[in-house]
């Protein structure tokens, strides 16, 4: 069975199970919660109760995958943070282009802003997946409202790609959300400013920005939650869904509880 104990602020779960080779190996999971400790303890009881030695050793190697992968991850913030502490200098004022323009204003912004790793990361993907694809090799100072117009029709009508996309038909697949167009207008906007800033433009064009237009979620009634939840024949996963619906509903009331 596997053991629970408290180090610190940490809550681990320690368990043995048999590697690639058969050998008995020890895993130590650790997590922030108590309520997500106990959670995985049942599970790995669960399987280790049944002799489903198969399960608990996957259970354990994607553990293993997904810390390497935060690792990874993390790693990448530190450069990133690294990156954002180096002084940052622009060469030339001239017919400078947005593909050399762009890699050096983001990080200034984001030191600027004192913004998180995240919103680097955000705006980065946003860059070299629709903003220089389109406007790359073409000069910051010639940029003008219409050619930001057109820019912001060409998103709105751009399929998305990655899952959105998978395995689906180009007929079916969705073009990018309002929210998507805005965030590259909003980036748009903050790059040319600074632009201003740094003289490589005499004055900011002008355009329209879009607007956004939320869609309501779909949630499930207390009737249909409880239908789903006892519909689960594997009382290890009836367990994990009731628990990831109660505490979306502790969520929720303490996001409203704020205001």
């Amino acid at each position: 069975m596997a053991r629970y104990k408290k180090r610190g602020n940490s809550h681990c779960i320690i368990y043995t199970y048999k590697d690639e080779n058969d050998n008995d190996a020890t895993i130590w999971e650790t997590y922030h919660t108590e309520v997500l400790a106990t959670q995985r303890k049942a599970t790995i009881d669960y399987y280790q109760k049944t002799k489903d030695s198969t399960k608990v050793r996957d259970l354990a190697l994607q553990y293993r995958a997904t810390q390497q992968e935060k690792k990874s991850v993390l790693d990448e913030k530190r450069a990133i943070a690294a990156m954002l502490d180096e002084p940052m200098e622009f060469p030339s004022t001239g017919n400078v282009t947005w593909r050399d323009f762009l890699p050096v204003w983001l990080p200034a912004y984001i030191k600027l802003k004192n913004a998180k790793g995240t919103t680097y990361d955000s705006y980065n993907s946003n860059i070299h997946a629709h903003i220089l694809p389109y406007f790359g090799d073409k000069a910051v100072r010639d940029t003008t409202p219409v050619g930001i117009s057109a820019f912001i029709e060409h998103l709105k009508n751009k399929p998305c790609g990655g899952s959105k996309a998978y395995n689906k038909k180009p007929e079916e697949i969705e073009t990018l959300g309002s929210s998507s167009v805005k965030k590259c207008f909003d980036i748009l906007s903050a790059a040319l400013s600074t632009a201003k800033e740094w003289k490589i433009i005499k004055e900011i064009p002008e355009a329209t920005p879009p607007s956004v237009k939320y869609k309501k979620r779909a949630y499930w009634t207390p009737q249909e939650a409880l239908s789903t939840i006892y519909s689960i024949d594997d009382p290890v996963l009836q367990l994990g869904v009731h628990l990831a619906y109660v505490l979306t509903l502790a969520n929720a009331q303490l996001k409203v509880s704020r205001y």
